[in-house]
């Protein structure tokens, strides 16, 4: 299971609208606060269509979160302990197709090996900072 969610899983979590959920990504929702911790995982992160992935720790205990910093947040998604994640592990993480990865395989310095890719854990800490949509004058920033 993904420490991640998309749209789907999150409005399934919160039991909140499409509305209400990019509401609170954009800092626009006065009632229900904002999120901090999303990224985008689109293959043109520059482009009209965002991909959006929400910390699902933060969609749990919302008010928890926010002291945290995004190396913490980073480091819990993908664990200091490893040193690079196959290609599986990082469809399931970032929960995208195969034809995405594809795509995103250079930004995230994807090594074809026999038995398949693999990722090194610094190009996925690299993704998620540079992909991290929160407001760095909120708090989180840190890095």
């Amino acid at each position: 299971m993904s420490p991640l969610a998309d749209i789907n899983c999150l409005r399934w979590m919160t039991h909140k609208s499409d509305a209400e959920i990019y509401a609170m990504t954009d800092g626009a929702d006065l009632i229900n606060g904002s999120y901090l911790w999303v990224w985008n995982v689109a293959t043109n992160p520059v482009g009209e269509i965002r991909d959006l992935r929400w910390w699902t720790g933060e969609a749990l205990a919302q008010a928890h979160q926010s002291k945290l910093y995004l190396e913490e947040v980073i480091d819990f998604i993908v664990p200091k302990k490893r040193r690079e994640f196959p290609a599986g592990e990082v469809r399931k993480l970032l929960l995208i197709s195969s034809p995405t990865l594809m795509e995103l395989r250079a930004e995230l310095m994807g090594d074809l090996r026999t038995g398949g890719s693999f990722f090194p854990r610094q190009a996925l800490v690299d993704f998620f900072i540079r992909r991290w949509l929160g407001n760095r004058n909120q708090g989180g920033a840190h890095v």
